[in-house]
């Protein structure tokens, strides 16, 4: 992974491979953002907890990600919208 960050990085003057993921970071983050969290994608993303249980993030956001151009779902993403917003054992 750092390697394909050092080479993205070789063709950008001046930045490094850690400044060249935190700015991919970021675009995925402002996506995602942009494309918010619809009731169709929370009772997707339950369904899936309940079938992959909480420990396989990368495989559910792979899920939210088919047909799409750019990654809009991170790992993350989902699991902070699961542990953050949906996930029943929340004290509301």
């Amino acid at each position: 992974m750092k390697e394909d960050w050092n080479n993205v990085a070789s063709l950008l003057p001046n930045r490094n491979y850690k400044q060249c993921m935190a700015k991919w970071d970021l675009i995925k983050r402002t996506l995602a953002e942009e494309d918010s969290w619809t009731e169709i994608d929370d009772d997707l993303l339950k369904q899936l907890v309940v079938q992959m249980g909480t420990e396989h993030w990368n495989g559910i956001a792979e899920f939210f990600n088919i047909g799409r151009k750019a990654n809009v779902r991170s790992a993350k993403d989902c699991k902070s919208r699961w542990f953050d917003v949906l996930d029943p054992a929340l004290q509301r």
